[in-house]
């Protein structure tokens, strides 16, 4: 993401929070794997079974996302082996993946120095196992060499973190923040100024990863601000014609055709899998691209798909419990959910944080029931806003049947949307299909 590792300075909810001994699920905490920018990684064991246990670090609104939006993979009903590895249990805390037994592909590039037949045979790997992702429906948004492992031994690789991952028929829960969700370096221009579910998005960052994998070196120039990475527009990078005067043309072409600033001028994945599949050296070392015998890539196709939409506005107040009841019942009865918090504008630094927090704590333990009874429901979390104009924006967007709110006290509905906003809802143009509900 945007925040520098160097950067970020931890404050005691962002230390670890499991220690060498404790136990999650019947699964016994081992060590520390990593630290990233939104998460903890452990190594777990139980009756010498090895798993690794994610969990969330901060009280960040893209870290709680990246969280629930990974969570609904486990919908998915996965094919073993697989090239993907996607979370198979929950807690209240975070999410439990089986373990592989290699490296991240920065480790691996920092410890060794490829041929270029090997960096070839790893952008045919990259490509493959990224046509069947895209297959799925699926564009991962956040590919870099650390969240692609590699085992060099088996030749096997995985695409792992899929926080940002956009699928279709989704609910995607960065649809309204307007902003770049994903790595600098890696980062297609598109998604600068926030579009996301574009499957060229993904061929850019191949193109990155394979430019890296041959020459040792970014084409671009290491972003360190948006500003830098918005060159990429108009700087294009050293051809790889010059940098690897012996490379095939037809390669340094394809990965230069990639790096395109528009999206519509990049080769599509077909394309892509005809020119570099010559270079892969084992295909036995790739995992079968379908999901399981029994899955279905979506047990509800469509976010709505047709269902009547309830927006619930949420905030950490009294009423937030009975509103969320509410709502699960609602959700039983087949209407689909719309989770809406808006981080007010006009709260101090540690206001804010106490204000996630709470609100991340009263939302998981909702979302994990509606994810075990597979219900439909989508989430926003907005921030540095003026609720008031945020929620009549939300609504008149997506012209909810129902609506769930707080008193319309002073910390109620009031509190999220300004005085009135109840008799300007129901005097809309949808009012026929509106009902307001106010907790009290």
């Amino acid at each position: 993401m945007w925040t520098p590792f160097q950067n970020i300075n931890l404050s005691a909810s962002e230390r670890p929070t499991l220690q060498t001994g404790d136990s999650v699920l019947g699964i016994t905490i081992k060590k520390v794997l990593h630290q990233g920018v939104f998460s903890f990684l452990y190594l777990g064991e139980s009756d010498g079974q090895k798993f690794v246990i994610k969990v969330l670090k901060g009280s960040t609104v893209d870290g709680f996302l990246s969280w629930q939006n990974e969570s609904r993979f486990l919908e998915l009903e996965k094919s073993d082996p697989s090239p993907f590895i996607w979370p198979i249990k929950e807690w209240e805390k975070g999410l439990i993946f089986p373990y592989f037994p290699g490296q991240d592909l920065r480790t691996y590039l920092q410890n060794h120095s490829l041929e270029t037949s090997q960096a070839l045979n790893l952008c045919a790997k990259l490509v493959l196992e990224l046509s069947c992702l895209h297959g799925l429906g699926i564009v991962h948004h956040d590919l870099k060499p650390e969240n692609i492992l590699y085992h060099p031994q088996t030749q096997r690789m995985k695409f792992i973190d899929f926080g940002l991952a956009w699928r279709e028929n989704w609910d995607d829960f960065w649809l309204e923040t307007n902003r770049p969700i994903g790595t600098p370096d890696y980062i297609a221009p598109e998604c600068l100024q926030g579009e996301r579910g574009l499957w060229q998005s993904d061929v850019f960052s191949i193109g990155v990863l394979c430019y890296e994998l041959i020459t040792g070196r970014l084409p671009f120039l290491k972003a360190k601000s948006k500003f830098v990475s918005d060159l990429r527009k108009w700087i294009k990078p050293a051809p790889l014609s010059r940098l690897k005067p012996g490379l095939s043309t037809k390669i340094s072409e394809t990965i230069m055709a990639c790096l395109e600033p528009k999206p519509e001028n990049r080769p599509d994945l077909v394309y892509l899998g005809k020119i570099f599949s010559p270079y892969l050296k084992d295909i036995s070392s790739l995992s079968p691209c379908i999901l399981g015998e029994s899955g279905h890539p979506l047990f509800n196709p469509g976010y709505l798909a047709g269902k009547p939409l309830c927006i619930v506005f949420i905030r950490p107040d009294q009423y937030a419990a009975q509103i969320l009841e509410q709502s699960v019942k609602l959700a039983r009865k087949n209407w689909g959910i719309l989770y809406i918090t808006f981080i007010p504008n006009n709260l101090i630094p540690q206001e804010a944080e106490i204000f996630r927090i709470k609100t991340f704590s009263l939302l998981s333990k909702v979302l994990i029931k509606l994810r075990q009874e597979r219900l439909i429901w989508g989430l926003r979390i907005i921030e540095d806003v003026v609720p008031s104009v945020a929620a009549m924006n939300m609504v008149n967007k997506y012209k909810p049947k129902k609506i769930l709110a707080g008193n319309p006290g002073r910390q109620g509905l009031k509190a999220i949307i300004k005085p009135g906003v109840v008799r300007k809802i129901q005097k809309s143009t949808f009012k026929p299909l509106l009902e307001v509900t106010q907790c009290s």
